[in-house]
């Protein structure tokens, strides 16, 4: 049996998104080839789509039996089908406004 509470949060995969974010700026100011900051954005753009998964699992996981927040869970599936279809540039957008 676990000594420690299971998480209501996602806060392992924000991390990771902390993490894919900060890799994508720095490869962006060391100027690193095109190639690398595709992966690098691809990653991010990932990482992104996971959190929010994992947020709506949550929000499914832990809402009341009788009245589930339906308005949440529209918002976070309207966000996963918007950021799925992020371009590039939009990414960089993304990961700017994001690290401010």
């Amino acid at each position: 049996m676990p000594i420690y509470p299971p998480r209501n949060s996602a806060i392992k995969k924000r991390e990771i998104l902390d993490k894919r974010v900060f890799e994508f700026l720095k490869s962006r100011e060391l100027e690193a080839t095109q190639e690398k900051q595709l992966k690098k954005a691809e990653a991010v753009r990932l990482a992104k789509i996971r959190y929010l998964k994992t947020r709506l699992s949550l929000a499914k996981t832990y809402a009341s039996e009788l009245e589930p927040d339906m308005e949440l869970i529209n918002k976070l599936n309207k966000e996963i089908s918007l950021f799925e279809g992020y371009s590039y540039k939009e990414i960089i957008e993304f990961s700017v406004n994001y690290a401010r």
